[in-house]
C-alpha cells in the first residue's frame, strides 16, 4: 500500500506535500518515501529508504523549488 499526495498551486509545493504525507503516514507508511517537484521545466526529486523524518534528515526535500509536485510513502 502507498500513500500518495499531489499539489499544484501558487505556494511552494514541497512544504505542503511534506505536511500532507506526515498527517497520513501513521496509517501505514514509512518503508520508503519520495518527493518530486517541477520548477521551470526541470524535475527535482529526492527519495530515501525510510519515513518522512528520514527524508527530511538526509535530504534537502523541504527546499525543493516549484509549485507543483507529488509525494509518496510506501509500506
Amino acid at each position: 500500500m502507498c500513500i500518495i499526495a499531489g499539489y499544484s498551486g501558487s505556494k511552494p509545493a514541497a512544504p505542503i506535500l511534506i505536511e500532507m504525507i506526515k498527517k497520513t503516514e501513521y496509517i501505514s507508511g514509512g518503508l520508503s518515501t519520495g518527493i518530486a517537484t517541477i520548477h521551470e521545466g526541470k524535475l527535482y526529486m529526492r527519495k530515501v529508504v525510510g519515513d518522512v523524518d528520514v527524508l527530511l534528515r538526509e535530504t534537502d526535500a523541504l527546499s525543493l523549488p516549484g509549485t507543483t509536485g507529488i509525494i509518496h510513502s510506501r509500506t
